[in-house]
């Protein structure tokens, strides 16, 4: 198994906190403490007369974490702007942060997407060389130095070390099967808020890595290795991430999608617009999407391929910013015919179809078809303008799509990230994808008060579904407002214990009869 500790909560994790005053209170054993608590986990699970656990001395157990020694590959690799005090040669980084969704490669590595790492940073971005795209990265001065690490860490202040920042907001590779084996962001897929990274092969063996930009108008990006992978050489595949095309997407409206590459030297990414190198293009890969006239999201998150059918879905979780036609002065800002409702509080999900077709389908091609799978919102409210199958009861519709995958029977599973509507909490939906259950949801679990569950991860027999519950307590549902400490969290889920802070866990859910579940 491996699981992505995304974020803390400091307040929610110690007594006496809260979230106002926690930055000045924790002390440094609590930020190291929360330094540790990030990252990834790798760990061995067993079921045994029908129960699933741990396997405590197993032998590819093992933490990665704000502070693990990892490498830098591809384009930016040893670039100036990723040099530090600490590590002149701009190839090592300490730590990885914000580890959001990601994906498996077909060697059985798992690449981890960083999201959000600029809140980690304290000090003024004023300060740095580049202003322009700190600010386009998505520094926000009220929301940073969210774990104070940078009193125990002095790199993580602007002023102190100037490229710190730079070195975050990666896709991770990290191998399960080797505890030895370092860790290695893989520059060459591109600087953003990453949200998945998952992964197809194309006919001719190249491995596609697709991802989303996790923030409002932002994008959705795909990586294409240059080479063929080898499938019976697992260490040949060592470095076939550090080469290949990155692109963006941009949506048409007769129904096709075009990848547009983003090479340096190629259409708008000139010398002269700041891109003389593809170093420069990965370093800014958010202002070269803007250049070539990428398509503006509402914050692309989940991402998954359905083998079976050779389509893709992904999520776009919401985005309250986005205007009707017409109003404001951005276009960026407006509806267009990936994003139609604005705004749009309720999110959607989009439908990917790669050339080829189920047997053969090319998901290197440069061009796919598209068509919006789901519309999310109350279908009983004409307002929400919502889209699902039209048998799907008050229990199935859903709001704030977030991590998607299919399971070994080929339906797809939904969850869920959003403030709760009415009461509703955050949960985990499954539906067909093809015939007459098309785009029908239904419920399955519900996550803990105030969490959302996250990555569902199914056995190969489709027998038990792994799912990761994230922040449990941070809201209460009772007067649907955000926790302020340990002591009014949400819920002290699992533990239920008043000593005990609720506590980000790992649940499988297994049929009894090893049926597939949810069937």
């Amino acid at each position: 198994m491996v699981v992505s500790h995304e974020y803390a909560t400091p307040f929610l994790m110690f007594p006496g906190l809260t979230d106002e005053n926690y930055r000045e209170k924790l002390t440094d054993n609590q930020i190291r403490a929360i330094m540790a608590a990030l990252g990834v986990s790798i760990f061995e699970a067993k079921k045994t007369d029908g129960k699933w656990a741990i396997v405590r001395d197993g032998r590819y157990n093992r933490r990665i974490h704000m502070s693990t020694e990892i490498g830098i590959s591809g384009p930016a690799a040893g670039d100036d702007r990723l040099k530090t005090k600490a590590d002149p040669t701009g190839m090592v980084v300490f730590g990885t942060i914000s580890n959001c969704n990601g994906g498996i490669t077909p060697w059985g590595t798992m690449l981890s997407g960083e999201e959000g790492a600029m809140d980690v940073f304290a000090g003024d971005y004023k300060t740095l060389a580049n202003q322009e795209l700190a600010e386009r990265q998505g520094w926000d001065e009220d929301e940073n130095d969210i774990y104070s690490v940078s009193r125990v860490e002095p790199r993580f202040k602007f002023e102190e070390e100037p490229n710190e920042w730079m070195r975050f907001d990666w896709v991770v590779e990290i191998d399960p099967f080797d505890p030895t084996a370092k860790p290695v962001k893989r520059t060459a897929l591109g600087r953003m808020t990453h949200e998945g990274a998952q992964c197809c092969v194309a006919p001719d063996g190249r491995v596609v890595v697709f991802m989303g930009d996790d923030d409002d108008f932002e994008y959705i990006y795909r990586f294409v290795t240059r080479d063929p992978w080898n499938p019976n050489d697992r260490a040949a595949n060592k470095d076939l991430l550090d080469h290949g095309t990155l692109s963006v997407a941009k949506f048409e409206s007769d129904g096709t999608m075009r990848w547009i590459p983003l090479r340096a030297g190629e259409g708008p990414l000139t010398a002269e617009a700041g891109f003389k190198s593809q170093a420069d293009v990965v370093l800014a890969t958010r202002t070269a999407a803007d250049l070539v006239g990428a398509t503006p999201m509402d914050a692309p998150e989940g991402f998954i391929p359905h083998l079976g059918t050779g389509k893709l879905y992904v999520a776009m979780t919401e985005n309250e910013d986005r205007l009707p036609k017409g109003e404001g002065d951005d276009e960026k800002e407006m509806v267009n015919i990936a994003n139609p409702r604005g705004p749009n509080p309720h999110g959607h999900l989009l439908e990917l179809a790669a050339p080829g077709g189920p047997e053969k389908p090319d998901y290197a091609a440069d061009s796919f078809k598209w068509d919006v799978f789901i519309l999310c919102g109350d279908p009983a409210k004409t307002e929400d303008q919502a889209m699902f199958h039209p048998a799907t009861t008050s229990a199935g519709w859903f709001t704030d799509p977030d991590n998607l995958a299919v399971d070994p029977v080929g339906r797809l599973w939904v969850t869920t990230d959003g403030p709760p509507p009415e009461g509703i909490a955050d949960s985990v939906y499954v539906m067909d994808t093809e015939g007459p259950g098309r785009a029908l949801p239904k419920l399955f679990y519900i996550a803990p008060v105030g969490s959302e569950a996250c990555s569902p991860t199914f056995t190969p027999d489709g027998s038990s579904v792994f799912l990761s519950v994230q922040h449990p307590g941070e809201l209460r549902m009772a007067d649907n407002e955000d926790a302020t400490s340990m002591e009014d969290a949400g819920t002290n889920w699992p533990d239920f214990k008043s000593s005990m802070p609720a506590r980000p866990s790992l649940v499988v859910l297994s049929r009894i009869n090893n049926d597939v579940v949810g069937s």
